[in-house]
């Protein structure tokens, strides 16, 4: 059970003994209990466990160390301490002890709340590859490459897990480097180029050996070749130089050919010391080709002791020399975002190739001098634009007079990209900074576009943009609560339902201080987004561990259907019925027990339904048959399966953690190894042997009975009415005493009778994600707000997301103590 929600159930416990119970007294009530039942092991020189609760004498003593009362309330709350073999404190005794802990060591304000504080925390690879996508453009996945992210609390984006390894720095280096060259296009990319390649390092399939200075003699028929990427279509010269020696009546020949095409033969006289260059003009697509020089006519003239060779000295590619100049990637265009006006100073443009330069620009309509929004010239809103607030010096919506001159441009451009990457206003020292770049390239005679590389380079590798940090006036003062400021807002926001940066909307409402009074709409908006199957992806694939599913392997003998296609089925179903409760709003109850799903005619087959043929998936009703919810879904009974078998305990113990919000109790300490018996029967019937034994009893008993009511669904989620020869009971009870017979009727047990522990389940699952960090005691009061909330709006998905994203957790934050200087100061 998670920490908050063991918190609210010990307080709905004592508000049903007694809402209007007195003060609890330490030394009155807790310390005798405890006295009573827990010294025998925790008391009078015991440590069982490393603790000794008798050292706790009075409340002051019990207060300073809450992380040992957190495990005492824990322990108590689920049963867990004392052990069965100890004599077991009354109901009424065991919740007096976990509400004096809960009202006493953590007492939650709920008239002033605490909203914690996030630790700065790096972007995960998920959110740095769609960061990387939406404010560059490129369309690969930089962070692939990445070390794999830590998760904590069930999350891999929580920043007390987050590391950051040295390796990392270095891909992180070597990414920046990456996507600014796949972005923009420098002028010397535009030009024709000229490449080439010594004969002795290149391969060929004619046998030689190596003469002079990089040259290769070639002895018999064959070539020697080089593989290149042809930049774009155009005409290019391709060149050999080359000699012969002479033998018999003709002189060598050599063919140079392209791939597979012969395009020029030429006889190449005896000019030993002395080569002669041969070139042919070939139209060439872009791409990797083969370009060989080939020898082809060998001769030995063997009582003369003479032979025919062709020396090869090098070949060489040039070009393209007449095409149109590349069109810009809509990456550069993104960056470049206007031509600037005329250099002041026009001697300083003699090796800079800038934007207006470049070959095709006015064709595509940015040749105007006139600001294009980001995104304008592609994917509409992917890389949004920010517009203007209080000073223009910081942020760009508007420039006023057309700014003059190369650097004045390199600026704006400097400061619009590192606004959008720091998710933030760039400030005009941080501007300075990065412009340096730009001149000390001008200063080495490389283009201004390499300038500009350099510079977006540096803020790629910047914290301000690898990390998601939040500015505050008071960091170190843990009293100092105060709201968030817009753009962090927009941050949070952004990267709670996107795994993204903010978008232009979310940037122009932050600008004018206005994205708090606008939030219902923008949640709204932002749902309805397709970027919204981030929460798909990152938080249901975590939550519902969609992710592990790719890794299950089911025995091939046992489910011959299983296959990948079928796994993938499985994976879609659940995606697709994720993002329709999204997009569409529903019920979030619709997770328990949904009478609808989405097949495809593979999937369709697995499951029975009739009437689905292709592979286009479609929504089918499940009235009357025994499927409902995602709990019925192939890829959540595959997960929690054995490769060989069906696992109600593995069934049971994931409904307990990921529907209810209460996790079995771990194993007690000294737990003895099972001892092997023959046992018969059905799987329940065997795991009911086990459960004779009372030390399996005691951890069973919660998990087994839910995880029967799945029993009519084999280890790959089929439907089955009998295992092996014996017919399946799928029939359980639960400790509330609800009683169900398969999974139809324990999911509508779940939908009407534990809905208020499915919300705040997913209510506490949901706000550990989106804050980044694992909930405590004090977010209590929030948890308490959303689910309540959740409920008034009929469990609507986006009642869930807009309660938490006004929570106060979320929108605010508080200083924290400054532990070092603590220290430091300490006597």
């Amino acid at each position: 059970m998670g920490f908050v929600a063991l918190v609210a159930v010990a307080v709905d416990a004592g508000a049903a003994s007694g809402a209007s119970a007195k003060p609890l007294s330490y030394e009155k009530q807790v310390l005798p209990l405890l006295e009573k039942y827990c010294y025998s092991c925790h008391g009078g020189g015991k440590k069982k466990g490393d603790l000794a609760l008798d050292a706790y004498k009075d409340p002051a003593s019990a207060v300073s160390d809450p992380k040992t009362w957190e495990k005492v309330m824990q322990n108590l709350g689920s049963h867990v301490m004392p052990p069965d073999n100890k004599p077991q404190p009354s109901a009424t005794e065991r919740d007096l002890i976990v509400r004096w802990v809960e009202t006493h060591v953590f007492h939650c304000d709920c008239d002033h709340p605490d909203p914690g504080r996030v630790t700065l925390r790096r972007l995960n690879r998920a959110e740095y590859n769609n960061t990387i996508h939406d404010l560059v453009g490129v369309d690969f996945q930089p962070a692939d490459d990445f070390p794999a992210d830590d998760s904590g609390y069930g999350f891999d984006n929580i920043g007390d897990v987050l590391s950051v390894p040295p390796v990392l720095i270095e891909k992180y280096l070597a990414a920046a480097e990456k996507i600014l060259d796949a972005a923009i296009i420098t002028a010397e990319e535009q030009k024709p180029q000229t490449r080439r390649f010594d004969a002795a390092g290149l391969d060929g399939s004619a046998p030689g050996e190596d003469v002079d200075v990089g040259a290769r003699r070639l002895g018999r028929e064959g070539d020697i070749f080089v593989r290149h990427k042809f930049p774009r279509d155009g005409e290019y010269v391709l060149r050999v130089s080359a000699y012969g020696e002479q033998a018999g009546p003709e002189p060598p020949k050599m063919t140079l050919r392209l791939g597979q095409e012969d395009l020029k033969t030429f006889e190449v006289p005896v000019t030993a010391g002395n080569s002669k260059v041969y070139e042919v003009r070939a139209k060439v697509s872009a791409g990797t080709n083969r370009f060989a020089a080939a020898y082809i006519n060998n001769f030995v003239d063997r009582p003369k002791k003479l032979d025919r060779n062709l020396v090869v000295e090098w070949l060489e590619i040039s070009g393209p020399i007449d095409a149109a100049p590349a069109p810009l990637p809509e990456s550069h265009r993104r960056i470049f975002f206007r031509d600037p006006a005329p250099s002041a100073h026009p001697a300083s443009t003699a090796n800079v190739g800038q934007a207006s330069r470049l070959p095709g620009r006015a064709k595509r309509g940015l040749g105007d001098g006139k600001a294009a929004p980001f995104g304008a010239a592609g994917q509409a809103g992917r890389l949004p634009y920010v517009p203007d607030a209080t000073s223009t010096a910081v942020l760009l919506s508007s420039f006023g007079p057309a700014a003059t001159g190369q650097t004045e441009y390199a600026r704006e451009i400097i400061r619009r990209f590192a606004t959008r990457a720091f998710r933030r206003p760039a400030t005009v020292a941080e501007v300075n900074r990065l412009a340096r770049f730009v001149e000390l390239a001008e200063n080495q005679g490389d283009s201004f576009e390499r300038g500009v590389q350099l510079a977006l380079q540096a803020v790629l590798v910047s914290p301000h943009f690898l990390f998601r940090g939040e500015l505050q006036p008071d960091p170190d003062n843990p009293k100092s609560v105060h709201p968030i400021n817009d753009y962090a807002l927009a941050s949070r926001l952004s990267y709670f339902l996107w795994s993204t940066m903010p978008d232009d909307e979310l940037f122009a409402l932050a600008a004018k201080g206005a994205l708090r009074s606008n939030l219902d709409a923008q949640v709204a908006r932002m749902l309805k987004h397709p970027r919204s199957r981030a929460l798909v992806d990152n938080f249901a694939g975590q939550w519902l561990q969609l992710r592990n599913l790719k890794i299950v392997t089911p025995d091939a003998k046992t489910f011959p259907g299983f296959d990948e296609p079928l796994r993938l089925a499985m994976l879609r179903e659940t995606e697709l019925f994720l993002e329709h409760m999204i997009r569409e709003d529903r019920s979030v109850l619709d997770l328990l027990d949904a009478n609808y799903t989405f097949v495809d005619e593979r999937l369709a087959r697995h499951y029975g339904i009739a009437g689905v043929k292709g592979p286009e998936f479609q929504r089918v009703s499940l009235r009357g048959m025994p499927r409902s919810g995602v709990l019925t879904h192939g890829s959540i009974l595959t997960l929690t399966s054995n490769p060989t078998r069906t696992s109600p305990v593995k069934r049971g113990k994931y409904i307990l953690e990921n529907i209810l919000g209460a996790p079995p109790p771990p194993p007690p300490p000294d737990v003895p190894e099972l001892k092997e018996t023959k046992l018969e029967g059905t799987l329940r019937q065997r795991m009911e042997q086990h459960r004779a034994n009372p030390t399996c009893a005691s951890c069973h008993a919660r998990m087994d009975p839910i995880g029967f009511g799945f029993e009519n669904f084999d280890g790959v989620g089929a439907f089955r009415q009998k295992e092996g020869d014996f017919p399946i009971d799928a029939s359980g009870a639960l400790v509330s005493g609800d009683s169900f017979n398969g999974a139809s009727e324990l999911s509508r047990i779940l939908h009407k009778k534990k809905r208020e522990e499915f919300a705040r389940c997913l209510s506490e699952k949901m706000l550990t994600y989106a804050l980044g960090r694992g909930l405590e005691f004090y977010d209590k009061c929030a948890l308490d707000q959303i689910t309540k909330g959740l409920a008034r709006k009929n469990y609507k998905f986006s009642a869930l997301v807009a309660g938490i994203v006004k929570s106060v957790p979320f929108q605010q934050r508080r200083g924290e103590l400054d532990k070092a200087a603590q220290t430091v100061s300490a006597p």
